[in-house]
């Protein structure tokens, strides 16, 4: 399972199975949100409002709310890398 930014769930996210069930599961309703003013990630909300499954359906990815919603304690480059992979699994989603 993957969220709709691209995040493997079971692999890349710590807070899966740690009170998480998925950010699908919770329908974004993560915790961090409250950091945007909101009770919903911006992406998946951006993401329900466009009707699509995930990020790998919108021309626009990786957009300005990708760049906007990063976690402040990584580095630029551990951003990147982060990015790089969320656009390999949206690519490679329907390969599963």
């Amino acid at each position: 399972m993957f969220t709709i930014c691209g995040v493997y769930c079971e692999k890349e996210c710590s807070d899966f199975n740690n009170g998480c069930p998925g950010c699908r599961e919770i329908k974004g309703r993560v915790f961090w949100a409250k950091n945007y003013g909101t009770e919903t990630c911006p992406i998946y909300y951006c993401a329900r409002e466009k009707e699509i499954k995930d990020c790998g359906f919108c021309s626009r990815v990786p957009c300005r709310l990708w760049f906007s919603t990063r976690d402040p304690s990584i580095s630029e480059d551990e951003f990147n890398q982060q990015i790089a992979l969320r656009l390999k699994n949206l690519e490679n989603r329907n390969e599963d």
